[in-house]
């Protein structure tokens, strides 16, 4: 009888920590941002997709940034910020840091402790077509190896404006870093594994400006 109260009792505990959709929709909406690409006489090159992970600190895909003049975040609340430059670059694995001074945003949780498995639900917040604040769910499909870089593979809807958008975990913790689809399929989306994210984490250094940054990555997006 102790071992079924006790078994009850972490069920119940288990249930009312759950994180709903809901509430995950709005942990990544606080913390996402529109992303704008200007040239020089600040007209609007293409749009896409980033996110909040430290006071400060937005991280997106080098080809959301690559071509332009300078960059632009807008806020959920409406407000814009200018980019001051990168502060850390992965062009192999398509990651970039970003400075933004004054951007208050809410910071989203990078999963730390365990890998994300095929068959686990997932969910997307981006800016897909510009339809800012578009948030899907879908599942884990696969892990592949492109090159020299590992991808998550699934479900979750995007389209070319979600690149750089947070692939969350039913716990609301970034789990990768959304980057291209494949455009000849149905629904086959691929992600950047947080660990990437993590590991150039530790380069961030002063910051440098957008326009330096050569070689556009091609994306199937």
């Amino acid at each position: 009888m102790r071992k079924v109260f006790v078994l009850l009792v972490v069920v119940f505990l288990a249930l009312s920590c759950a994180i709903t959709p809901v509430e995950i929709a709005k942990k990544a909406a606080n913390s996402s941002v529109y992303v704008i690409k200007v040239d020089s006489l600040n007209r609007v090159l293409s749009t896409g997709t980033g996110f909040v992970i430290d006071n400060e600190i937005v991280v997106t895909n080098v080809h959301v940034v690559t071509g332009g003049e300078s960059i632009y975040v807008v806020t959920k609340d409406k407000i814009m910020y200018k980019c001051d430059g990168y502060v850390a670059i992965d062009k192999d694995d398509d990651l970039v840091i970003l400075k933004v001074t004054g951007l208050t945003s809410p910071s989203l949780i990078l999963n730390r402790d365990e890998e994300i498995e095929v068959g686990e639900k997932v969910y997307v917040m981006g800016n897909p077509q510009g339809f800012i604040g578009t948030f899907s769910e879908g599942v884990i499909s696969g892990k592949r190896r492109f090159d020299k870089s590992d991808n998550l593979q699934m479900t979750a809807c995007i389209s070319a404006g979600s690149s750089g958008g947070a692939v969350l975990d039913s716990n609301a913790h970034v789990v990768g870093i959304v980057v291209a689809s494949y455009s000849v399929g149905q629904n086959i989306n691929f992600a950047i594994p947080v660990r990437y994210l993590l590991e150039l984490i530790k380069e961030i250094s002063v910051p440098r400006k957008i326009s330096t940054i050569e070689d556009p990555i091609s994306t199937q997006e």
